[in-house]
Formats: structure tokens, C-alpha cells, sequence
């Protein structure tokens, strides 16, 4: 199914869960990573000084952060890897991408309204803020966060003379507007 298909698919449910948002956006990203090459991977533009590559590792980066706070650990979506196999293999982030589309799975509507605590880093002089929130709205954070990532991702690639599926990095608002 093609990816604006699967986006009108997912708009027409009465009630979407951030759960199967989330994956849809992640298969969404599979399928561009499908269609690109290694050096397009991890080419960076002239203007920037990250290619595709290391967008992808800081989404999924977030995903992670996301599904560990899960069993209790505090979320920290400042304290991640760079440089990593995912970041310079295209394939690695496939996997990576596969293996958290059946992850999410593990997540059920009960968990969705489970507290979980934050640890933020708002500024790089005072020590991390503390809040909480649930899962169900962080999801929908990793989800928005992504989604913005993937607009910055279409910017590089369209560089590179890539032909962008229509709608890849539109907010779903966006896309309800222009629907």
C-alpha cells in the first residue's frame, strides 16, 4: 500500500492510536530508506552537517528512550549514542526500524495511560527538570518529533535529486488541511 494511501487509510479511522500512528510513520520511513541509496544515506548537503543518516538514528534514538521508560526507568531523550552503526548504515536502520514497529506491539491501551517520569535537559547549565507525563502522550511527542525530522530528511534528499514520496514529513494536520 502506498504511503499516501496508508495515510488516508489511517485518517479515515474514527479514533487512531498513537501506537499505530507511530508505526505507520516508521514503515513510511522504511519504504524512503528502500528506495535510497548507502552514499545518499549518509551524504551530507553543503548547508547541513548531518546527512539522512544521523535523522534517522536521533528519531529512533527517541523511540528507544521512549519504549526503556516503559518498565520504570526514567525517560531521557538527551542522553543518546552518536555515531552509530544506524547513523552509518542504511541497512542497520531498517533492521533498527523493524525491530521497533514490533516493539511497539508490546504496548497495550492500559499502558498507554501508564505514568512515566521525565528527565529533561532545557538547559545545558542547570541540572535536568523532572516532570511526568504518559505514555500515550509521549508517543504522540516521539510521533511529532519524527514527522519533523522526516520534513528536514525530504529537504536533504530533494538535494540529492531524490524523488520524495508525496505527503513523507507533512504533520497529519497538514495533511488534513490539504486533503
Amino acid at each position: 500500500m502506498s504511503m499516501v494511501h496508508e495515510t488516508c487509510r489511517m485518517s479515515s479511522l474514527k479514533e487512531t492510536s498513537p501506537v499505530t500512528s507511530l508505526q505507520t510513520l516508521l514503515s513510511q520511513t522504511r519504504d524512503l530508506l528502500s528506495l535510497i541509496t548507502d552514499e545518499q544515506y549518509t551524504k551530507c548537503t553543503a548547508s547541513t552537517q548531518s546527512g539522512t543518516g544521523s535523522h534517522i538514528r536521533h528519531t529512533l534514538d527517541h523511540i528507544q528512550a521512549l519504549l526503556a521508560g516503559r518498565n520504570g526507568n526514567p525517560i531521557d531523550y538527551d542522553t543518546r549514542e552518536r555515531n552509530t552503526t544506524v547513523e552509518r548504515s542504511r541497512m542497520s536502520a531498517i533492521d533498527a526500524i523493524d525491530l521497533l514497529i514490533k516493539d511497539l506491539n508490546s504496548l497495550s491501551e492500559q499502558d498507554l495511560n501508564k505514568t512515566v517520569e521525565l528527565h529533561l535537559l532545557l538547559s545545558p547549565f542547570h541540572p535536568r527538570y523532572r516532570t511526568t507525563s504518559t505514555i500515550g502522550r509521549e508517543l504522540a511527542f516521539v510521533m511529532h518529533h519524527a514527522i519533523h525530522h522526516n520534513a528536514i530528511i525530504a529537504m536533504l534528499l530533494r538535494n540529492l535529486e531524490v524523488d520524495i514520496p508525496d505527503f513523507f514529513g507533512f504533520a497529519p494536520a497538514t495533511i488534513e488541511v490539504l486533503s
